[in-house]
């Protein structure tokens, strides 16, 4: 990848899926050090540690899943029906959407929600209105349960996370 940035094929390089450890790796051997990071971020996985650890270093942040997903386990709990969240949604008198889109750009991240319709996509832009208070992002900040929706684990039986040994 450094000899794509080298030969201007690409202005920068990005990593997904990596723990602080890996970062930690890829920091001792590149010479060109990633500028994003892609990983599952939301109310119910908010990795603190490794958010503050991206920053620290510069990396932008984009979230994944920023809405939680159905695509897989039907027993998953729902961040569109969470309690905290809609009530914080009635409050400012907006979708559940739009409050887990602003709850991750108030916390400084790129956020890749999926909308295919025309109208989830300008609902979805609508979030810039929104300014959480303190409180709100509080609130939310309870609901974390370092829960994946997304864990190649129980599909490829790969442990990309580290946490087969923690079950």
């Amino acid at each position: 990848m450094e000899k794509l940035v080298e030969l201007g094929l690409v202005k920068a390089i990005g990593i997904s899926n990596c723990t602080k450890e890996r970062i930690e790796e890829i920091y001792e051997k590149a010479k060109i050090k990633p500028a994003i990071h892609q990983f599952e971020n939301h109310p119910y996985l908010q990795q603190e540690e490794l958010c503050e650890y991206c920053h620290k270093l510069g990396i932008q942040i984009t979230a994944y899943s920023p809405l939680g997903t159905s695509d897989f386990k039907q027993e998953n709990p729902s961040l569109l029906k969470d309690p905290v969240i809609l009530e914080i949604a009635k409050k400012h008198n907006v979708s559940p959407a739009q409050i887990l889109i602003k709850w991750s750009i108030q916390r400084g991240n790129v956020v890749i929600p999926k909308a295919v319709k025309p109208e989830h996509i300008k609902d979805n832009f609508e979030c810039l209105k929104v300014k959480l208070t303190e409180e709100d992002m509080k609130q939310i900040a309870t609901l974390d349960r370092n829960f994946h929706f997304v864990n190649p684990i129980d599909f490829w039986n790969i442990d990309l996370f580290g946490e087969a040994n923690k079950k």
